[in-house]
């Protein structure tokens, strides 16, 4: 969004909607059409000159993929769909949007990620060439490595202390087990896959 706004678009044409706001529960089935046309009547120039619509968990919605295929064909948008559900892979926008979709996939942040994040500045070597490091920098590097594989490279983890740290892994971890992985593979048993990932949280040591 900030992005879109030092390229000089209007910032009252954008739309950021969080679907997870427990306020919208149950979803209608108008919902969708609810939060646009509101948000149109509201600034009558978006429609007009074309909007920017941010939508956060939007998979939460039933029928989410034909409104935003709706929306694409009748509307002026540029649509930024987000979401940490398996039914946001890029396989399945792939199906859903054909041809018309830009997938981006957001990982842990990487060692050199970690050390920019740490206020260190790496000069980025020539392409194809190695990367040299003066003695200061190379001290440095060596003392953040063993941190990095402390903290890992989850960056909304930094800020807490260790044990708190593991304990919001851990949330991810049963996050991704019960609201993807038996979601998506329609698991029966759900006990049983939540202690086979405490058994293998156990294994790993985590």
């Amino acid at each position: 969004m900030h992005r879109i706004i030092r390229e000089g678009h209007n910032p009252e044409h954008i739309l950021y909607f969080n679907f997870e706001d427990e306020r919208l529960k149950p979803y209608s089935p108008q919902l969708l059409s609810e939060v646009l046309d509101t948000f149109f009547a509201m600034r009558p120039s978006a429609k007009r000159g074309g909007a920017f619509l941010f939508f956060d968990e939007i998979q939460e919605v039933p029928e989410w993929g034909a409104f935003l295929r709706r929306v694409i064909d009748t509307e002026k948008v540029t649509l930024y769909v987000t979401g940490s559900s398996s039914k946001m892979l890029s396989t399945g926008l792939a199906s859903e949007f054909r041809g018309r979709s830009l997938s981006r996939e957001l990982f842990p942040m990487s060692f050199s990620e970690f050390v920019r994040y740490c206020g260190v500045e790496l000069k980025a070597a020539g392409e194809g060439l190695p990367q040299a490091f003066g003695s200061t920098i190379s001290v440095q590097l060596r003392n953040l490595l063993p941190e990095y594989l402390k903290r890992e490279g989850f960056i909304a983890t930094q800020p807490f202390p260790p044990s708190d740290r593991v304990l919001l892994l851990q949330e991810y971890a049963y996050r991704t087990v019960n609201m993807d992985v038996i979601e998506r593979y329609d698991v029966r048993n759900q006990v049983v896959a939540t202690q086979f990932l405490s058994r293998c949280l156990a294994s790993s040591g985590a």
